[in-house]
């Protein structure tokens, strides 16, 4: 009887792995796992983040400055300063310049650009009368800007002591200042005044 021919493929031997074999492999598989986690960046919020507060207060101190600045801004803001309400009343006064007379004006807060009048009380500064001859002009200027009015004033004598400015014009919001110059034979000296002109009286606000 004559033999098939064997096909089948050989089987290729199988090497035993020595314990020895087994430990150097399990020692650089944990190795490998190590550098891996070493380049791996600590998820945001993970034990490794919160290991280090004072590393992570100074990266969000180098990271946003400019949010601290925001926070920080509106307490530090100026506020403005408040001033009466078109069509108020008001009064406000002092001494000269040379301490020589005293003037006190009364008048209602204008709207911006509108002409209005200032009534004056002034005396010396002791409070006794001006002589009967004395002349008082008035005016006012920003000296922010450096310019005054664009009117004309007229300053009339009412009665004892009191005099009548017309054609007063405050054409812009901020801070004026008010020129009371008074004139006698004992000198000439001028009162200033300092009056806010508010934003609120802007027409149409």
């Amino acid at each position: 009887m004559s033999r098939k021919p064997n096909h089948t493929a050989p089987v290729p031997s199988q090497r035993t792995l020595t314990p020895g074999h087994a430990a150097k492999l399990a020692a650089l598989a944990l190795g490998l796992t190590t550098l891996a986690c070493q380049k791996s960046p600590p998820p945001e919020g993970s034990a490794a983040t919160a290991a280090n507060p004072a590393a992570n207060t100074a990266a969000a101190s180098a990271v946003s400055p400019a949010a601290a600045v925001t926070a920080v801004a509106p307490e530090l803001a100026a506020k403005p300063r408040s001033a009466p309400l078109p069509g108020t009343p008001v009064e406000i006064g002092g001494i000269s310049k040379s301490g020589k007379y005293s003037a006190r004006l009364r008048f209602t807060v204008p709207q911006v650009g509108e002409l209005f009048a200032v009534d004056a009380m002034v005396s010396l500064a002791d409070g006794m009368a001006l002589p009967a001859d004395a002349t008082v002009a008035m005016d006012a200027t920003m000296p922010e800007h450096r310019h005054g009015m664009m009117t004309d004033p007229v300053t009339t004598p009412l009665l004892a002591g009191k005099w009548r400015t017309e054609g007063m014009r405050l054409h812009m919001q901020g801070n004026w200042m008010f020129h009371v110059k008074v004139t006698t034979p004992q000198g000439a000296d001028e009162v200033e005044l300092p009056f806010v002109q508010p934003p609120e009286a802007v027409p149409g606000l």
